[in-house]
């Protein structure tokens, strides 16, 4: 009697799967080798960068009712100070603008009375007069692409946590009285290539603020660099996010510091182009006071 072969799924089953090397975890670095690692890929992004596509995300408007929205979006990035991300609607105008340079961050919402709110990055959180609902400075930052900073001597060095999957590099600061609370949180992933795949944000008591998820990172161009082309903005508390699926990045030599699409106008032009201006450290306010965002 002839006989049949077996299937292959049986025999995947029996004899068992070779192990991809691919998917194995890698064994956990030394904190100096992570942070060297993280900034190795940072180094190779000399330039402006600007990266287009759809823009989804949901919040809950001024009478608590969740909102969900599509837009396009298109950023501009300069590291390590320089962002512009502008939302904009199918007709081409600006739903939502953030903006950063070495000075200042900004936002922008149409829909917020076509409000535009400032702060300086020197002004300490707990000095600011006014809350930013969105901090700029903090999108440029949960990139990923930024260098760590830490000094030669290991000053501001984190500490870490090894899990199986990442580790996680811990950045701490100290209050008034030498108490100690992290306040980032950088958390690289254990498989090649071994890149970022979350920024967390907390406050000055450890709470978290909000966090990023970056995820589908592909080269750009011949420097080597590799950079994400899905980036999910969560703030937890609000039950809010942004996602944004970059189709591509693309090197601009156009892009340099000194590209007007990173500039902050004086007071009294902003004060011309937009319904209300707030400088949100020192709680000064233009026009009539602000009203809420219609639902």
């Amino acid at each position: 009697m002839r006989r049949r072969a077996a299937p292959l799924g049986l025999l995947v089953l029996v004899a068992g799967c070779p192990t991809d090397p691919r998917l194995e975890p890698l064994e956990p670095l030394p904190v100096d080798q992570a942070v060297a690692l993280v900034n190795a890929n940072a180094a190779g992004l000399a330039g402006g960068f600007k990266a287009t596509g759809p823009v989804d995300g949901r919040f809950d408007d001024a009478q608590g009712n969740p909102r969900r929205f599509g837009f396009n979006g298109k950023l501009l990035v300069v590291p390590p100070y320089h962002l512009r991300f502008d939302v904009q609607n199918a007709f081409g105008r600006s739903e939502f603008l953030a903006g950063s340079n070495p000075e200042f961050f900004w936002l922008h919402a149409e829909r917020d009375a076509d409000t535009l709110r400032y702060g300086r990055h020197a002004t300490p959180d707990a000095e600011r007069a006014l809350e930013l609902p969105l901090r700029p400075d903090w999108l440029l930052e949960g990139l990923g692409l930024n260098a760590l900073a830490v000094d030669g001597a290991g000053k501001g060095s984190p500490v870490q946590i090894i899990e199986p999957d990442r580790q996680r590099l811990l950045f701490v600061s100290l209050d008034e009285e030498e108490r100690a609370t992290i306040r980032r949180e950088y958390w690289l992933s254990r498989y090649a290539p071994r890149l970022i795949e979350r920024v967390v944000f907390r406050d000055s008591i450890g709470v978290e603020l909000m966090h990023s998820e970056l995820s589908d990172y592909r080269q750009s161009g011949d420097d080597g660099a590799l950079l994400p082309h899905r980036i999910r903005l969560d703030w937890p508390a609000q039950g809010a996010w942004i996602e944004f699926q970059a189709r591509r990045w693309q090197k601009r030599a156009e892009l340099t510091p000194e590209h007007p699409a990173f500039e902050l106008l004086p007071w009294d032009k902003l004060t011309g182009r937009y319904g209300r201006v707030v400088d949100v450290d020192s709680g000064r306010i233009s026009g009539a006071e602000l009203s809420a965002p219609p639902p």
